[in-house]
């Protein structure tokens, strides 16, 4: 497989066995005080980049996985392959909501930090009971990595959104043939 179908392989098994799990609030930036119309969403999942929050016909950036490739190795000799991937989760979470009057009020606070966690806690426990991810093999004797993003500094700054990451590596078969003699084999 190429390393774009590799990818697609991963996005739809994060589609399949972790998303499908789990819901956080839709983003409104716009109006997360006074008029918000508090919705759950099932997180995204998207491929090497975010896109923009007004990017026509596509979910919004948040909650979402963001699939990156970091890099790999191929090893022709053994024909095997190696992608190091990262998953970036992305959660929208200005506090917590409550029906006051038939109204919806805002607690503001800085709790939305618990949902990425949760989210990561899900994903790590789909992981690592996984031997394959999208066809792949989870290299497990590599370990799995997880974070918080942040800025430059050690406390992330990025209130209300909240991101935490996944790094693990995954093993694939390279199949190449030689030009010289392709023509034998068709």
């Amino acid at each position: 497989m190429t390393i774009v179908s590799n990818l697609d392989a991963i996005k739809k098994w994060l589609e399949d066995n972790v998303c499908q799990y789990i819901k956080f609030k839709k983003p409104d930036d716009d109006n997360p005080l006074d008029g918000y119309n508090y919705e759950l969403v099932t997180p995204a999942v998207f491929v090497q980049y975010l896109p923009s929050k007004n990017f026509p016909n596509t979910a919004p950036p948040a909650p979402s996985i963001c699939i990156q490739l970091e890099g790999g190795s191929d090893d022709i000799i053994s024909r095997n392959g190696e992608l190091n991937i990262r998953l970036g989760f992305s959660i929208w979470n200005p506090g917590m909501y409550k029906n006051i009057n038939e109204k919806l009020n805002l607690n503001l606070n800085v709790e939305g930090w618990r949902d990425p966690w949760n989210f990561i806690d899900l994903a790590l426990e789909k992981i690592e009971n996984s031997e394959y991810i999208g066809g792949l093999r989870l290299i497990k004797e590599n370990g799995i990595n997880f974070a918080a993003i942040s800025e430059q500094t050690n406390i992330p700054q990025f209130f209300p959104y909240w991101y935490a990451e996944i790094k693990f590596t995954l093993e694939r078969s390279i199949v190449r043939t030689k030009e010289s003699y392709r023509h034998l084999l068709d």
